[in-house]
């Protein structure tokens, strides 16, 4: 399977929440701007792997912070 799916973008953005949720992270924003670079990344052609692992890489980064 190549396209990202619905059940995909759902796990994406409630991952996202979550992150937010355990981080003190009240602002939206940050959930409105995975939603847009998800959005960004299907109309650049990006396969599911490559929005995946661009969503994992993000997430380790802030993890390290």
């Amino acid at each position: 399977m190549n396209e990202l799916t619905a059940h995909d973008v759902l796990k994406l953005l409630m991952d996202r929440a979550q992150w937010c949720r355990e981080n003190g992270e009240s602002d939206m924003r940050n959930i409105l701007n995975t939603g847009r670079m998800i959005k960004e990344k299907l109309a650049e052609g990006k396969s599911r792997e490559e929005i995946l692992a661009y969503l994992a890489d993000d997430d380790e980064e802030e993890d390290a912070a």
